[in-house]
C-alpha cells in the first residue's frame, strides 16, 4: 500500500501554520479623572487603538466611623453611580443611563450564585448568593440535619452564638453570619466596575475605534450625599451617615493590531455604522391610592423600543439599615381580611400590568400571576434570573426566619422577601412606536406610603463615524 502524497491531499488535511500579520497587542493605561468631586467624575480616554469593553473603573469608599458599613448585597458598589454617560468631546452622547444604580438591581439577578460568591462580592461588592441554613451548636433544640431555610451565601460559615449576626442578647441564640471583612468600609478596599456593565454599547461587544474618533469621555454622576444612607449598608449605624468616595481611576485597555492593519482598517472604513441599544427612563411618585389603578404615558414615541423594564421602589426612612436599601423592586402587599381594623393575611395580592402601544394592548389579557410576570421578565432579559420565589414575589417560605440565618443582624425573611419584583415586557411585533407613545397600565396593591414607579425603555440607536466625525441617532 503506497503512502498518500501530502501534496495531493485535500487542503483541510494540510495542517500547517497560516501566514498572518494581525498580531494583537494590549496596552493598559491607569488614568486619573480630569474632574472629580463627590457629585461628579469625568475621565478622558486616549485617542489610540480600540477600547476593550472590559476596561475597569476602580474606586473605594472612605471609612467615616460608621459601624460595619458594607456594599448593598444586591447592587454592591453600583449604588454609588446614579447616572453613567459615554460621550465624545464634541458633545455627542453615545449612551446615557439614568438611575443606573436602581436598574442594576434587576441586572444583578442575572449573575449566578457561584459568580456572586466567588467573584462579584470581591470585585463589585455584590453578594446575593443563597445556601441552606441549618441549626447548629449545643443549644439546638431541633434537628441539626434539616435545613430551616436558606440565607445569603458569602463563603463564611453560619454559627450559633448569643450575639451572632450583630444582634440578639443574653440568652438569645441566633444562627447567623456576617459580611466578609474585605467588604467592610473600615478596610477601604478597592472595587472594580467594568465599563460593559455601565454602557450597553460596550456590553454588546462593540470596540470603539478610539484612534479614528474624537476624544471619548466617561462621566459618572454619583448618588447624592444629601440622600442619606443610600451609598452603603450599615444596619447598626446612626441615621445621618454619609460615605465619601475616594479618588477613582480607570484601568483602560487599548487593543492594537500589528503591521499596517489599523491604517488599512481606517482607510477601508471611512464610513462606519454601529447599531446598539440605550435606555430612556420615565418615573414618578405614587401614593397608595394612585397605585391602585395607574395609567401613565412613558414615552417612546417615534422610537424603536425593544423592551420595557418596570419596578416600584419603596423608600425606607433609613435605607442603610437594610441589606438592599432603596435598591428594591417592591412586590404587592398582603391581602386584608374583613376584620375591623383589617388584618393582613398570608396571601399576596396581584400586580395587574399591561402595555398599550400602537393602538393595541401588548397582552390579550392583563398579566397578574407572579409566575407569568417572572416568565416575561426572563424572556425580555434573554437570560435566567437567579432569584428565589420569596425574594422575587414574596411568596413561599424558604427564606430563613427569626433568629435563623441572620446576616449582619438582618433577617432575610423580612429584609429580602418581595424586594426584587421586576417586570420585563418584550415588545414583539412592534416595529416603531407611533406618535402616541406607550401607556403603562399597572394596578399595584401597596402599603400606605409613597413609592417611586420607574420604567426604562430599551431603544434602538445607531452611530456613524464618517471621516473622523462621530454622530448618534435614534433608529
Amino acid at each position: 500500500m503506497s503512502k498518500v502524497d501530502q501534496s495531493s491531499a485535500p487542503a483541510l488535511l494540510n495542517i500547517r501554520s497560516m501566514p498572518t500579520n494581525t498580531a494583537l497587542q494590549f496596552s493598559t493605561d491607569i488614568t486619573d479623572p480630569v474632574v472629580f468631586n463627590q457629585d461628579f467624575c469625568r475621565f478622558e480616554l486616549q485617542p489610540k487603538g480600540f477600547l476593550h469593553p472590559n476596561s475597569q473603573i476602580v474606586l473605594s469608599v472612605k471609612h467615616d466611623g460608621a459601624t460595619r458599613a458594607f456594599p448593598y448585597v444586591n447592587v454592591g458598589l453600583f449604588s454609588l453611580i446614579q447616572r453613567a454617560v459615554l460621550k465624545t468631546s464634541t458633545g455627542r452622547t453615545i449612551c446615557s443611563t439614568e438611575d443606573l444604580n436602581q436598574m442594576m438591581g434587576c441586572e444583578s439577578m442575572l449573575v449566578s450564585n457561584s459568580a456572586n460568591k466567588e467573584r462579584e462580592q470581591y470585585k463589585t461588592g455584590r453578594q446575593i448568593a443563597y445556601e441552606s441554613v441549618y441549626k447548629v451548636g449545643a443549644n439546638s433544640r431541633v434537628s441539626q440535619t434539616d435545613a430551616l431555610g436558606y440565607g445569603i451565601a458569602n463563603g463564611k460559615e453560619y454559627n450559633e452564638d448569643a450575639t451572632h449576626g450583630r444582634g440578639g442578647g443574653v440568652g438569645v441564640h441566633e444562627v447567623g453570619t456576617s459580611v466578609q471583612d474585605a467588604l467592610l468600609s473600615a478596610n477601604e478596599s478597592t472595587f472594580a466596575i467594568s465599563l460593559n456593565d455601565l454602557f450597553p454599547y460596550l456590553k454588546s461587544g462593540n470596540q470603539l475605534p478610539l484612534y479614528m474618533m474624537p476624544s471619548v469621555l466617561i462621566e459618572l454622576y454619583w448618588q447624592p450625599v444629601a440622600t442619606k444612607g443610600t451609598r452603603l449598608s450599615a444596619p447598626k449605624a446612626g441615621a445621618n451617615v454619609q460615605w465619601e468616595i475616594k479618588r477613582p481611576q480607570i484601568f483602560a485597555d487599548y487593543l492594537f493590531y500589528g503591521g499596517d492593519f489599523m491604517e488599512q482598517y481606517r482607510q477601508k472604513n471611512s464610513n462606519l455604522t454601529f447599531n446598539y441599544v440605550d435606555y430612556r427612563l420615565s418615573k414618578n411618585s405614587q401614593t397608595q391610592a394612585q397605585a391602585v389603578n395607574s395609567v401613565r404615558n412613558i414615552g417612546g414615541n417615534g422610537m424603536v423600543v425593544s423592551k420595557v423594564l418596570c419596578a416600584y421602589e419603596h423608600a425606607h426612612a433609613d435605607p442603610h439599615k437594610h441589606l438592599i436599601g432603596v435598591y428594591n423592586a417592591k412586590a404587592p402587599s398582603f391581602a386584608l381580611d374583613n376584620q375591623s381594623p383589617p388584618v393582613a393575611t398570608k396571601q399576596r395580592q396581584e400586580l395587574k400590568a399591561n402595555l398599550f402601544v400602537n393602538s393595541r394592548f401588548l397582552y390579550p389579557q392583563t398579566v397578574g400571576n407572579p409566575a407569568t410576570h417572572f416568565h416575561h421578565l426572563i424572556g425580555s432579559q434573554g437570560s435566567p434570573a437567579f432569584v428565589s420565589r420569596d425574594h422575587y414575589s414574596g411568596e413561599g417560605g424558604g427564606l430563613s426566619g427569626v433568629n435563623v440565618g441572620k446576616f449582619e443582624s438582618k433577617e432575610p425573611s423580612t429584609d429580602l422577601r418581595g424586594t426584587q419584583f421586576w417586570q420585563g415586557h418584550k415588545l414583539l411585533g412592534v416595529d416603531r412606536v407611533d406618535s402616541r407613545g406607550i401607556d403603562l397600565h399597572m394596578a399595584m396593591p401597596l402599603a400606605d406610603s409613597v413609592h417611586t414607579q420607574r420604567a426604562w425603555l430599551e431603544v434602538l440607536r445607531y452611530a456613524t463615524l464618517v471621516d473622523g466625525e462621530f454622530n448618534c441617532y435614534f433608529a
